[in-house]
């Protein structure tokens, strides 16, 4: 039956070769258009939005070369660098730095997680809700 059916198109195809070509090179050209929005998209949501003035929030990515020549991009920072930038550069008002731990595993007798946990500095978390993320508010 699937026969019958390839053959069937094989057939419209050859009769009606413009409109085929037509449809095909649009259905080629549109996919990747459509996929490449997407992602421009998903990109867009993936940002962090929801710190009250993100114009003036950065985050420092940290580079880090291995024996082979290959670099890996992380996103953490040294711990001296948050007092560097403080001291060193009016311009930045706060700053603090995130260090980021892998391989962890949790289990409760049950089950096992893995967990890749980040560290920041205590100043960074308060425990009132109105200044949850001081750093990024007044």
């Amino acid at each position: 039956m699937f026969k019958n059916y390839v053959k069937i198109a094989w057939r419209n195809l050859m009769k009606n070769k413009l409109f085929s070509l037509i449809n095909i090179v649009g259905l080629g050209l549109s996919l990747p258009f459509a996929l490449l929005s997407l992602i421009q998209v998903q990109s867009a949501f993936e940002a962090d939005n929801f710190h009250p003035y993100p114009q003036r929030t950065y985050r420092i990515i940290t580079d880090v070369k291995d024996n082979g020549g290959s670099i890996t991009n992380y996103a953490l920072s040294p711990q001296p660098i948050a007092e560097i930038l403080q001291n060193n550069y009016p311009a930045i008002e706060k700053a603090t730095f995130t260090i980021r731990d892998y391989d962890w595993e949790l289990n409760d007798k049950l089950k096992t997680i893995s967990a890749n946990p980040i560290y920041v500095e205590p100043s960074f978390l308060i425990c009132s809700v109105s200044n949850l993320f001081r750093v990024t508010s007044r």
